[in-house]
């Protein structure tokens, strides 16, 4: 990888108000195997690191990686790097003494969104975060949302109007009162400038979320996802939440989905036995007429 090396960062520790130089080396990026110095202070030194998200953006890179404090509860502190040419430009300190995981990260422009799952260490319950920074490290929303049980964001992406997340809930009180089943994927849409949860809609089929996509379009959000039953759906979401079209494209068995590119058409990306297929339709028309590309070349589309 092009990330393997060495980096340096400036640090200013939030306790003790030190300037700290850390060096961080990059072993094996892919892997997430990392080795970290502390020239000024040792608060870091010795913790275990663990990769929770590596994500590329024209010719950045962000990493956000968690210093194992509490090798029994899994807590630590979560930092983000921003690496450019080869070289950390940003180190933003994310959060403290927490468990999470980050499922989704996206660059947009001049700041990032990411969700995931955090352990709520006052009710031990796992709840939903939204956190959104600008690249330059100043915090834009930080948010988590929940209830009693297991909840957990996997995908989000941005409106002008909304934050759009879609997970998974086993809770049906607090944030999720409105939910009459004790085990129910949803779409949420949250205010941009407030905690507010806009709207939810609940149970969205039975999604695997491996295979899981949210592209927006304008003020139009396009819930994209396989079923158990080889058959890809495809929701359109209004800047409210609320489901305005749904498309369902039955698909060959062993096929799996890799991507949707929403423009005047669909075009719903796929992987089978090393070969990429498209299958490409009009915005507005149900998937009958299909174009089918198979790496480029066009291909007749026969259900199996």
């Amino acid at each position: 990888s092009d990330m393997i090396g060495s980096y340096e960062a400036e640090y200013t520790d939030k306790e003790t108000g030190d300037v700290v130089i850390r060096e961080v080396e990059v072993i094996d990026l892919e892997n997430g195997y990392y080795k970290e110095n502390m020239t000024s202070i040792n608060t870091f030194k010795d913790y275990p690191i663990e990769l929770l998200y590596n994500e590329s953006y024209q010719e950045k890179h962000i990493l956000i990686v968690k210093f194992i404090s509490d090798t029994i509860k899994n807590t630590g502190y979560v930092f983000m790097y921003l690496i450019e040419n080869n070289q950390i430009i940003k180190e933003v300190s994310l959060y403290f003494n927490v468990d999470l995981a980050v499922e989704d990260l996206k660059i947009i422009d001049d700041h990032f969104i990411m969700t995931g799952s955090m352990m709520n260490t006052l009710t031990g319950n796992i709840d939903i975060f939204v956190r959104v920074n600008r690249l330059d490290g100043l915090l834009i929303y930080d948010e988590c949302f929940g209830g009693s049980n297991q909840d957990i964001g996997y995908q989000i992406i941005e409106t002008s109007e909304s934050y759009i997340v879609g997970g998974k809930t086993q809770s049906n009180d607090k944030d999720f009162i409105s939910n009459i089943n004790n085990d129910a994927n949803f779409i949420m849409s949250l205010s941009k400038d407030k905690r507010e949860i806009k709207n939810v809609v609940y149970n969205i089929d039975n999604i695997d979320y491996s295979q899981f996509y949210l592209k927006n379009k304008s003020e139009d959000t396009y819930l994209c996802y396989n079923t158990p039953k080889n058959q890809t759906m495809i929701k359109r979401i209004n800047n409210l939440g609320n489901i305005t079209e749904e498309y369902q494209l039955p698909v060959k068995s062993g096929e799996v989905l890799q991507d949707i590119i929403i423009s005047d058409k669909i075009e719903l990306g796929y992987t089978k036995d090393n070969k990429v297929i498209y299958y490409v339709f009009s915005l507005g028309e149900e998937p009958t007429n299909l174009e089918i590309l198979v790496d480029g070349k066009p291909e007749e589309y026969l259900v199996m």
